[in-house]
């Protein structure tokens, strides 16, 4: 298998100043975060024939918050991410391969956190992070089954823990790592719109989901980036 890659990730480009070693009472975090991936396979992994896949995504989240104790910050942050993966016609593949399939994803919502942090040595913290979200989602496709175009419209509410460290590179700039998530609620209520599989004929539906998931053996569920808090 032929695979080209691309991978970006620009995550917590955020501004502060800290002063002496904890995180003053005032103190204001501005900032946020952005990335993007890519990549470009010519085969399916797990087939024997050839298909063009291409796969681009991107995110961004401006947040604030503000620290109402030492080394404690509430905030809030907006979150809009969007992804999409075309299928490209290859001839001579098996059905359904041999289709062309496009999917896009798009999210737009937002959250407040509660992150709390420890020193556990010199210039280096621990901290733990609570988030509660709530995005408005839409996914359109268009599926090799049928010729008409399909979405699917809807709202996610989402509770989350994750862990991370933080090191202070100097007095006005930390360097963090925020990691998997330890525990994830999350409720979802989506409305779908499109064809019939097998006739084609349009079709709606609504359906809702409830789950709670931890993410402790994704390996690549971690974040790289800077924050600064502005001391009061």
């Amino acid at each position: 298998m032929k695979r080209k890659s691309i991978l970006l990730a620009i995550a917590g480009m955020l501004f502060c100043v800290i002063s002496h070693a904890q995180i003053k009472k005032g103190s204001m975090l501005i900032g946020g975060s952005a990335g993007y991936s890519a990549y470009k396979a010519d085969k399916l992994p797990d087939a024997g024939w050839n298909r063009e896949t291409k796969f681009r995504s991107f995110s961004f989240s401006p947040s604030f918050g503000i620290a109402i104790k030492d080394n404690l910050i509430v905030g809030a942050d907006i979150l809009l991410e969007g992804s999409k993966e075309k299928y490209a016609d290859i001839p001579n593949s098996p059905a359904p391969f041999n289709k062309k399939e496009d999917y896009k994803n798009y999210s737009r919502g937002g959250g407040l956190f509660v992150r709390k942090y420890w020193g556990v040595a010199n210039k280096l913290y621990v901290f733990g992070q609570g988030r509660l979200g709530v995005a408005v989602t839409r996914e359109d496709f268009k599926p090799y089954e049928s010729s008409i175009n399909s979405y699917l419209k809807g709202l996610n509410v989402a509770a989350s823990v994750s862990p991370g460290l933080s090191f202070a590179v100097s007095r006005k700039v930390h360097l963090e790592s925020t990691f998997f998530n330890l525990l994830t609620v999350e409720y979802s209520k989506k409305k779908y719109k499109g064809g019939d599989l097998e006739i084609g004929n349009k079709m709606t539906g609504e359906f809702s989901d409830f789950k709670i998931s931890s993410s402790f053996d994704n390996a690549t569920a971690f974040t790289i980036g800077v924050r600064i808090l502005l001391s009061k």
